[in-house]
């Protein structure tokens, strides 16, 4: 199997310089990107709602972890609907 340079996934691309380069390049044992097994509604949710956020690296690492682990996608997508929402809450709160 020849390892590829960089993820696959057209969503690379499109956070290219919005994302951490090196969390979206986070590879398993095997070789294969993370990102390049996200489920298409994770990428949705987080690029409609957390890219103008300074969190936003933190849960595209929360959904590589749960992705490499094999989570449920619906309990995953669940779990960061819920920590952007109180990340949101918390950090207007703090100012």
């Amino acid at each position: 199997m020849a390892e590829t340079l960089r993820p696959v996934t057209d969503w690379y691309d499109k956070w290219l310089g919005t994302m951490d380069t090196k969390l979206m390049c986070l590879q398993n044992n095997r070789g294969e990107y993370l990102i390049d097994k996200l489920d298409e509604r994770v990428f949705k949710y987080m690029n409609n709602n957390c890219l103008t956020y300074d969190w936003k690296n933190h849960l595209l690492l929360i959904t590589l972890i749960n992705s490499a682990r094999n989570n449920d996608v619906r309990t995953d997508l669940k779990k960061i609907e819920i920590l952007h929402l109180r990340f949101k809450q918390i950090f207007s709160e703090c100012g």
